[in-house]
């Protein structure tokens, strides 16, 4: 079974997405790309943004905000490198009988299908990609 280019275009898109998805906090005159949990003077817990903080007051829990600290732009940067890396390593060649296979893992390549499956819930996603 050959691979379909349709597979790679759309992890492409959803990558770029990402990406500016990541930028648009850091073009913010008050965020920096690095958050960080931090605690206040009464052990508040609270997500320093750059000048701007998240806190209780935000409706947010402590692990809600540990999670908003976690996944900031630079993590989320690091992570669309990672993506367009493995993209670029399994790329998708012609093979020879009008389909395409991967180049690391043949005419199946579960490592696209794998990271096709973290955007299933896109519009776009296709069933058949599940892994």
């Amino acid at each position: 079974m050959s691979m379909d280019r349709d597979l790679t275009d759309f992890l492409w898109l959803r990558v770029t997405e990402d990406h500016e998805t990541a930028q648009r906090p850091t073009d913010a005159p008050w965020a920096k790309p690095t958050w960080a949990l931090r605690r206040d003077d009464d052990d508040d817990a609270y997500v320093d943004l750059g000048t701007q903080h998240l806190d209780r007051e935000s409706s947010l829990n402590e692990d809600e905000l540990t999670h908003i600290a976690r996944h900031d732009p630079t993590r989320a940067f690091a992570e669309v490198e990672l993506l367009k890396w493995l993209l670029a390593e399994h790329e998708l060649r012609a093979d020879g009988d009008g389909g395409y296979v991967c180049a690391v893992d043949g005419e199946d390549c579960g490592t696209l299908r794998r990271m096709a499956a973290l955007y299933a819930d896109h519009e776009e996603y296709r069933q058949e990609w599940r892994p």
